[in-house]
């Protein structure tokens, strides 16, 4: 089954808004890291709750992981809907079902390091830093939440079989079954 033809017009905004919060969780990481490397008070990163990762390099290198992946897939989809892969209506039908389950692991990354970045931002941070580093920690919370957010709606348009869902190519309506009689 393949992608509706008018499903390729609803997938461009939910693009451009994965790239806009794309671009948020990745300036609000690079200010993070930034503060890291001359941070005297790398015990703050303790506070994400990971296991071993009291160090800040420690805590950020997983961010990165999910940021540098979430990139690959939202220019496979651009690439898919402008037509490098053939036309856009073939491409999306084609590689559809290999982009959702990108996309779904790529949401659970993006959870979890929306989970990582709202327990730095809500750690006690007086002891350790600024108030500025807090707000960093809150940038990147709402990038990495705006793209779990986008991401998921991108998943459920590239699901949609619209109205389409109740033919068979080539063999017209579905009849539901009437007997289990082999």
């Amino acid at each position: 089954m393949g992608l509706p033809r008018s499903a390729t017009k609803s997938l461009w905004p939910l693009v451009a808004l994965t790239v806009i919060s794309w671009i948020v969780e990745l300036c609000g990481l690079l200010s993070l890291h930034r503060s890291c490397g001359g941070h005297e008070h790398r015990d703050w990163y303790s506070f994400a709750q990971l296991p071993h990762a009291t160090d800040c390099s420690k805590v950020l290198r997983y961010l990165w992981w999910v940021v540098v992946l979430e990139f690959p897939l939202v220019v496979a989809i651009i690439a898919a809907l402008v037509g490098w892969m053939g036309t856009a209506y073939n491409a999306l039908a084609r590689y559809r079902m290999a982009l959702i389950g990108l996309l779904a692991t790529s949401l659970a990354l993006h959870m979890w390091a929306a989970n990582v970045a709202l327990n730095l931002a809500d750690s006690d941070a007086t002891p350790y830093l600024s108030k500025t580093e807090v707000n960093r920690a809150r940038v990147t919370l709402v990038g990495f939440a705006l793209t779990s957010l986008f991401t998921a709606l991108l998943m459920i348009a590239l699901g949609d079989d619209g109205d389409d869902a109740a033919m068979e190519p080539g063999l017209g309506v579905r009849e539901p079954l009437t007997t289990t009689a082999l």
